[in-house]
Formats: C-alpha cells, structure tokens, sequence
C-alpha cells in the first residue's frame, strides 16, 4: 500500500473516533512502519499522534501484539505512547521475566484500562506492578485468566493498599478468595469507588454480598458459570447496598424458579436498566412474576436466551406495563416452540413500549401475523438490529415491516430460513432509502437462483458484513455493477456451499474486497485457483484472518499464503483439512524473510508430519504465536520433541496436539517444558 493511500484510510479512521478505528489505525501504521520505518517514523506519525488525541482515553487501548513487540524489546516508544490502556486480550502469556517492561509501559502509557490474562505471574511480582508501575488514572481493571492467575493478581491488588483513585470497573474471576483477602479488598481504599463488577467461577456470592464497601453504590453486577445457591440469591435479594444497581447479568447461574421469585421480590433492586437472564432454567413461576416486579420497572435491555420458559408466562410479561422502557430484547431458542411469538404478539399491543430498538429471536417461529401486528405500530421504535432466522413471515410481509417506522431504518439483520423472493421480486426492491444494512446473515436450504438477485438491492449497497449459509450465488449474474457490496465489506463469510470458486476468484481478479478484513470460505470446494488469485490480489492490504476449513482440494497450495504480502498483515490463519502437506509448508516459511503479526495458527486434519510441524517450530518469524492446533497432523516424537524445545510458543495459552502418542522421553520433554501452556498434554 502506498504511503497516498495509507494517509487516505488513516484520515477516514482518525475522523469517527472509535476503539475499532485506533485498532485499525494501528495496523495500518504498523503495515508501513514495517516496509518503509524512516517514512512511517516522519511522515505518518506525527499526524497519527496529533489527531489520536481527538480519541476518548478508554478508546485507545494498544494492540495486543504492540504490548507483546514492547515486552519483547521491539516497539518504540512513540507508538507506545499513542495508547492509554494495556490489554492482552487473552492473546499471551506474561512472564517474570516481562515484569520491568510491563511497569515501563504503565509509565509511557498511564493507562486508563488494564487488561491481562493468561499470565504466569505469582502474587510478589503482582505486588512489585502495583507498587511500581502508574496507575493512578486507571479507571478500568480486569484479570481474565485462569483462577489461579486471578487470584495472584487480586491478592496483590487488595494487598498493596494501592490508591487508585480512578478505578471504577472491577472484572475478575478470582472468587476463590479467603475470607481474609475478601476482607482486604473490601479495605482497599478504591473499594467504595467501584461501580462495576463482573465475577465467574467457583463463586460464595453470599461472602461478597456481606462487603459493604464493594456493594456500596454498585451499578453493573455480572455473574457468569456462577452456581448460585438459596443463600445467595437470599443475599443478593437483600442486600441494601444494591439500591443504586442499574445493569444485572446473571447468565448461566443455574437460576430456577424458586431463586428468580427471590430476586423478582427483592426489597431493594428495583428500576434496572439491564437484565440478563439467559441459559438459566427459570420457569413460568419465575417470569410471572418477573412480569409485575419493581425489578424490570423501566428495564431497557432484557435477555431472556435459552430459557424452558411457556408461551402463558411470556405473553404476560411481554404485555407488562413495566416494560416501558424497553429497547433492547434477546428471545433467542427459547424451549417452548409458541414462546417468543408470544411475547411479540403482546409486546405489538403493549402501548407503553414505543423505544425498540433491537429484536433478536432467532430459531423462533414468528407468523405473520405477529410480524405485522409490529409493523403496524407507528410508535414501536425503529429498529436497527433484528434476529429473524427460522421466522415464518413471508415476503409481502417483510415488505411491510421495511415501509414501517419500525423496520425502515435497520442495520443489522440475520435471515437464516426465509424466503426473500416471490413474484414481485425480492423483498427489498421495495424498501424505502433508509433502509442501508451494514450486516447481513442469511442462508437457506432450498436456493434457487432468483435468490442470487438479493445482493444486488440498494439496502445491500454498503455492507460491511456479509454471512452465508447454502446459498450459492449466481456467478453468471456477476457483471458490472453487480455485487455492490463487494466495495464496501470487510467480513465475508461463507459456509456450505454458498460460494463457489469461480465467483470468488473473479472478484478477487476484479479488484473487488479492497477492504476485506475476514475471510472465511468453509466446506465450498475450494482449490488451488482460490489460492493463486489470493496471492496475487495486492490490492487486498488488510487481511487479518483467512479461515479455508475443509476444502481439501486446495491441497500444497495453501502454503503460498505464508510466503505472500497477506503475511505482514495476517493475525489469524485456518487451514484446518485443506490437505497441505509437510514439505510444502516447510519450504514457504523457508522463505519467509520478516516478523509476522500472526497469534492464531489452525492447521489440524493436514499430512503436514514432522517435516511441517518442525517448520513451525523453528521458523524465526513465528514468535507471537497464541493458539496453534496441530492435531491429526500425523505429529511423530520428533516434531513434538521440536514444540517442546521451541520458544515461539513460549506465549502461547493454547497449543492442541490432539492425541498424545508419543515415547516416554517425549512425554516428558512436553510435560516438562518451559514454553508450553498447562493444558498441552490434555
């Protein structure tokens, strides 16, 4: 990419100040800096640094591979200095060894949000962070590892006494703590600021309900794989402290019947603006009398996921008066099949609900009758997101709801199992100018190629996001200006047969995806010729993730991806049965002559043996490597001899070599290694 260029994309993204934008800004920057330093360093830079200061603090969280390049030695301090938070994004692990560096960069950075996981640091080095590095505006603190990781970073936390005067968001899942160490984080002088808590785990939510100064003025509780017992939804029902809670989530905390009346009668939550109650087993007993509680009383978001609930219990709570401030709804596979269409049926007479703004009921059978009853509300709201998949409303009624103020303005639409064609054409030929989706899910079991004429509506023009399933698209109808959106996206995704390899060569040959990001062709009789105009397509400069899953017809091919320009850009590769063999991999990263960004290496189900598993071992331009899955590789005691003694795994959080039969000696050398996670031998 040109340095032209460049400064055009980086002027789009500095312009819409967002976490995603400073991300992408930074890969941008690193694409250059990595081909022309003295240009990125004089003539990128300092328009970079100038304009990221229009970015909100908590937006400008480093790379995750920008920490790593700075722990290794290899960043500069300038462009630590563009962030204001840390995050491994569950990407690495820590070492002692990182502990000097990483207190540096608390000092470049003064970091508003730290983030880590997967680290191998004990309390004392926590304790020598925390009192050492700058943390004094760090307003956002998250542990996100194993428990045992966790513990050692809370423990050190409640127990230096650290002010942080700033900390308000409090995520961990060391719930494990002894009575004394609750009790020294409840002391913690920050305790009684934080406003924010997300707990997992093997969790006594009664023990951290009975800490005043936590609980005092909280207003986001989360709880998630959390096994809630009597006592302690009792406690959290009456804790006095919750008064001020705004946001609940209690996903997958085994919640009966019995706990959700308890909370539902709480003296004390009441007026919540978020409720998430999905995965639980709550029943009719519990959403009855959800419906008339004080605890939804304007309630905005409402996720009800994966529940047994019947169509009785939802009805009446989706007719609840209390329900006025409702914007947000998460219906998706409940257990009774009449459940969702229920709620929706009540919810298109409730005339105390006119802010929706988002429906998701996916693998939901809604009629259309339930359909229309919405759209013919001119006071429901206007969507932007809907989960419709596996409805059963017809084309004249989609059209419909597109007319309407509620469907008019919708951004995001998922779309499995509907019929978007009849006579008249498909259903959004029709749809008002308003109508501009930026994603869009859809996927069938009965194609015809009518269906191929979808892609070419106005509404489609500017996606971003394009996902399917079965549908294989018409390459006869690719001409001028067809496939509008093929300018704009930067997800293509592609399952079961909806691509087929001549379409996707002739976009890449036409120039088309420029703005491509994810790439994900699985099971879609890929081969050889997919691979040779990948390769060739330079116009494509900031592809993060290729997935080619099952399509073993690509064969030796494969391996060209690691000797292309998509390399310096490329954080994840899955060529999971693609059937690439051993030697040609081997003889690609041979060639490869620069460090790469890639943390995410999916090559199970390939006769890659140890002549290819070595190659990965050893290459010198591997060393970010986070997750690689290696099973079925037909991996020999020599190649896993070669990934026990190698160091680019040596941050790795996941290494998958599938089933271990291996000599002693092997076994041991894995067992014993210094580089590999825990969990490599399971």
């Amino acid at each position: 990419m040109t340095t032209a260029k460049i400064f055009g994309e980086l002027r789009h993204l500095v312009h819409a100040p967002s976490a995603q934008n400073f991300q992408g800004a930074c890969a941008l920057y690193e694409q250059l800096w990595r081909a022309h330093p003295e240009r990125a360093r004089d003539e990128v830079l300092p328009f970079l640094t100038t304009h990221m200061q229009s970015f909100e603090d908590e937006l400008r969280v480093l790379p995750a591979r920008w920490v790593l390049m700075w722990l290794e030695g290899q960043l500069p301090e300038e462009l630590a200095r563009l962030g204001r938070g840390i995050s491994t994004e569950r990407s690495y692990r820590l070492t002692e060894q990182d502990v000097d560096a990483l207190i540096a960069l608390t000092h470049l950075t003064q970091p508003v949000r730290f983030e880590v996981s997967g680290s191998r640091l004990g309390r004392a080095h926590w304790a020598r962070v925390f009192a050492q590095g700058c943390f004094e505006h760090v307003r956002s603190l998250e542990a996100s590892g194993s428990l045992e990781d966790d513990q050692s970073m809370v423990s050190a936390l409640a127990e230096a006494g650290v002010e942080l005067e700033g900390l308000y968001k409090l995520k961990t899942h060391a719930v494990s703590m002894s009575e004394e160490l609750l009790h020294k984080l409840e002391s913690a002088p920050f305790a009684r600021r934080i406003h924010t808590l997300s707990l997992g785990g093997e969790l006594a939510l009664a023990s951290w309900c009975a800490c005043k100064d936590l609980m005092h003025g909280l207003r986001s509780l989360s709880l998630e794989y959390v096994e809630l017992s009597e006592a302690d939804m009792h406690a959290l029902a009456h804790c006095e402290q919750l008064t001020t809670l705004e946001h609940l989530s209690l996903t997958s905390c085994n919640i009966t019947n019995a706990l959700a009346i308890m909370l539902a009668k709480s003296p004390y939550i009441s007026g919540l603006q978020t409720l998430e109650l999905s995965s639980n087993p709550i029943g009719s007993g519990g959403l009855s009398k959800l419906a008339t509680s004080k605890l939804i009383d304007g309630v905005r978001t409402l996720h009800l996921k994966e529940i047994p609930a019947k169509a009785a219990a939802l009805k009446k709570l989706g007719a609840s008066k209390k329900l006025r401030g409702l914007q947000e709804l998460d219906l998706y596979n409940l257990g009774d099949e009449d459940a969702a269409e229920a709620f929706l049926a009540a919810l298109a007479t409730n005339p105390h609900v006119t802010g929706m703004r988002s429906i998701r009921a996916n693998h939901s059978f809604i009629s259309d009758q339930t359909v229309q009853a919405l759209a013919a509300r001119k006071d429901l709201g206007e969507l932007r997101t809907l989960g419709a998949s596996f409805w059963r409303a017809h084309p004249p009624t989609w059209r419909a709801l597109f007319a309407s103020p509620l469907g008019a303005s919708l951004k995001y639409m998922e779309a499995l199992s509907l019929t978007l064609t009849d006579e008249r054409g498909t259903i959004f030929d029709e749809a008002p100018q308003s109508l501009q989706l930026e994603a869009f899910r859809y996927g069938t079991w009965t194609a015809t190629p009518e269906q191929s004429e979808v892609f070419q509506a106005a509404a489609l023009a500017h996606l971003q996001g394009l996902s399917l399933e079965y549908l294989k698209l018409n390459p006869h109808s690719l001409a001028a200006p067809a496939l509008p959106m093929s300018k704009t996206l930067r997800l293509l995704e592609c399952d079961n047969d909806s691509m087929d390899e001549d379409t996707l060569v002739w976009l890449l040959e036409q120039g088309h995806l420029a703005h491509l990001e994810r790439l994900v062709i699985r099971r879609c009789n890929l081969g050889a010729r997919t691979i040779e105009a990948l390769v060739n397509a330079t116009h494509l400069t900031q592809l993060r993730h290729i997935d080619f899953w099952s399509n073993p017809d690509i064969g030796d091919a494969a391996a060209r991806i690691f000797g292309s320009h998509h390399m310096r850009t490329l954080e994840s590769i899955s060529l999971i049965d693609v059937g690439m063999g051993g030697e040609a991999l081997a003889a690609a990263l041979a060639e490869l002559d620069h460090d790469c960004p890639l943390h995410t290496l999916e090559l199970g189900n390939n006769p890659l043996g140890d002549v290819g598993v070595i190659a990965i071992a050893e290459s010198a331009h591997l060393r970010a490597l986070s997750s690689c899955s290696l099973y079925g590789c037909g991996l020999g005691d020599a190649g896993a001899q070669a990934v026990a003694s190698s160091t680019n795994f040596r941050r790795s959080v996941r290494v998958y070599l599938g089933k271990l039969d291996f000599s002693p000696a092997t076994m041991q050398a894995l067992a014993s290694s210094p580089n590999l996670p825990d969990g490599t031998l399971r």
